[in-house]
């Protein structure tokens, strides 16, 4: 489905899939790629799980949201995601919401701008410094390599999986290939590369927040994630006062397709944790 959407430079024609109905859950996928990779992990757990309203979207430059003639920053990126939350979720309607890597960067951003609007946040591998060089990454060690799997691989996707990947075996690949390299090759370059190139990272801070995000939270890092690293989370740890942290091992950037299951059992923890919150009155 489409929405237009509207904001004070520009409209937009966002791209958009709703599943269930209930409370609201707002999915903010990385930077590259679309709603696909947030599809692929919350949708096992929320099958389980009745009362809530997945909103999966892709952001402009990805996937089926084209960016406009001149957009070029992580601010107007952000300025289209709030107006496109107020589109679909008008009166201020509160909701959950997730963000996986760059979409856990904007998440952050959202809990700094509206935090009373938030009941809970779910953060994968977050980036926290927008400047890679700022990073403590951890090295890339893969820890399973499945026999002539690599030799069934077109060279672009064989050295986008190895250089992401630590487990290497076909259940990942066939995640990986249609969540990552398929969406990859849906963005637009050159809209992003002019966002990466110059202003990836917002204009304030996102994590300078006035009090500590008291709703229930997860932040979820893989050990051996050599693009966001996990020990700068530790830093925007305090900034969630009711959030459960961990580090999974066997697990790199994209922990969610490499360790489908341990995620799916940290989710259903959150979700756990946002009913008691919910059913106690708070």
């Amino acid at each position: 489905m489409y929405t237009e959407i509207k904001t004070s430079a520009r409209d937009f024609q966002f791209f958009y899939d709703i599943a269930g109905e209930g409370v609201p859950v707002v999915n903010i996928h990385g930077f590259r790629l679309d709603h696909r990779v947030m599809k692929g992990c919350f949708e096992p757990v929320f099958n389980a799980a009745a009362g809530y309203k997945r909103i999966y979207f892709d952001l402009p430059g990805m996937g089926r949201t084209a960016a406009p003639a001149g957009f070029r920053s992580s601010d107007e990126m952000l300025e289209a995601v709030t107006a496109f939350i107020d589109k679909t979720l008008p009166d201020g309607e509160e909701f959950l919401l997730t963000g996986e890597s760059y979409g856990g960067y904007l998440a952050r951003a959202l809990v700094n701008k509206m935090p009373q609007r938030i009941l809970g946040a779910c953060l994968i591998c977050p980036v926290i410094f927008a400047d890679p060089r700022k990073r403590k990454v951890a090295e890339h060690k893969v820890f399973e390599c499945e026999a002539g799997l690599m030799d069934k691989m077109e060279f672009f996707d064989r050295s986008q999986f190895a250089s992401d990947i630590v487990v290497q075996n076909s259940a990942v690949w066939r995640r990986f290939k249609y969540e990552i390299v398929d969406a990859m090759n849906c963005s637009d370059i050159a809209v992003l590369d002019k966002i990466w190139e110059s202003s990836y990272g917002l204009s304030f801070d996102v994590d300078d927040l006035s009090a500590p995000f008291d709703r229930p939270s997860m932040i979820v890092c893989g050990a051996n994630d050599s693009v966001t690293g996990y020990a700068d989370a530790f830093g925007v740890l305090k900034n969630f006062a009711r959030a459960s942290f961990a580090v999974i091992e066997r697990a790199g950037h994209y922990l969610q397709i490499e360790r489908p299951a341990l995620f799916a059992s940290l989710v259903s923890d959150w979700l756990e944790r946002f009913e008691a919150y919910r059913n106690s009155g708070h």
